[in-house]
């Protein structure tokens, strides 16, 4: 017979391996669905700490997240982004999102292809709940996408976030 306390400490060992495994799993269940951004506002970051706005928009795209019927993963789910700017420049990127090992962040693969480079962004996942969420995706100077200054952020000359409040429909 096992002793109560090792018994008791497999059991509690046993739930939070499976508590862990499905926090990602939640997560990315929890991602599922059509987000309205509701709001986009994007900053120069001072070294101080301290934000400069730029662009604050309403309404200003769609983000379509879902399962990849072909190949169903826990770990990636295929998107779908439509952002639009106050110039009315549209931003349209397709294929697969996967997220960080502690799932506070959500990378969007290949949201920039063009002739040059295939580029990522990465959002950190400031606030969630289960029908809203705050995204925030920091860059430098004029781009938002990973990797930029020629893999050297060092040499630019303004920090930048990109936040993006999220509502599903």
């Amino acid at each position: 017979m096992i002793p109560f306390k090792k018994f008791t400490a497999i059991v509690l060992f046993s739930a939070l391996l499976f508590t862990a495994c499905n926090k990602e799993k939640k997560l990315m269940e929890g991602l599922i669905g059509n987000w309205n951004i509701e709001e986009s506002e994007r900053a120069y970051l001072h070294g101080d700490g301290s934000e400069e706005i730029y662009e604050t928009l309403t309404n200003a795209g769609k983000l379509i997240i879902s399962e990849d019927a072909e190949n169903p993963s826990e770990t990636s789910k295929h998107y779908k982004l439509t952002f639009i700017d106050s110039a009315q420049d549209t931003l349209e990127a397709e294929d697969m999102l996967i997220t960080d090992e502690k799932n506070k962040r959500i990378i969007l693969l290949h949201a920039l292809n063009d002739s040059t480079a295939q580029t990522n962004m990465v959002w950190t996942i400031e606030k969630e709940k289960k029908n809203q969420q705050v995204w925030s995706l920091y860059g430098t100077d004029s781009t938002f996408f990973y990797p930029a200054e020629m893999n050297n952020p060092g040499a630019a000359t303004n920090s930048l976030v990109w936040r993006i409040k999220l509502k599903r429909e």
